[in-house]
């Protein structure tokens, strides 16, 4: 069981890699292997439904936004994305709007980086 875990852990650290390198489409493969359990995680503390769907938009944004802290030689891979999802439900707890997403994409506009 042991081996299984460190290599699903290095397929992560990949991923995140690939990530880190501009292949947004890795978020293809992560979201649908974390949505579920970063969301049940959320309603498991007891946040409502719809602030454990934005836990989980919100854990993907900010990896998405973050990855170039991404620490290429410490890794983490998992434990680096469940340190995000689990930071924000401590805010959400704690009553931050940790969960508030830039104007950009609650408008459905993408800014300029040029």
């Amino acid at each position: 069981m042991r081996v299984i875990a460190m290599v699903e852990q290095n397929g992560v650290h990949m991923l995140l890699m690939q990530l880190k390198q501009g292949h947004e489409e890795v978020l293809d493969v992560l979201y649908p292997r974390y949505a579920r359990v970063f969301y049940a995680y959320a309603r498991h503390n007891r946040l409502s439904h719809e602030d454990a769907e934005d836990i989980v938009q919100t854990t993907f944004w900010r990896a998405l936004d973050r990855i170039g802290s991404y620490d290429e030689v410490y890794g983490g891979g998992e434990r680096w994305l469940w340190s995000i999802c689990k930071n924000l439900v401590i805010d959400s707890l704690r009553g931050k709007t940790a969960l508030e997403l830039p104007a950009e994409l609650l408008s459905g506009e993408e800014s300029d980086p040029a």
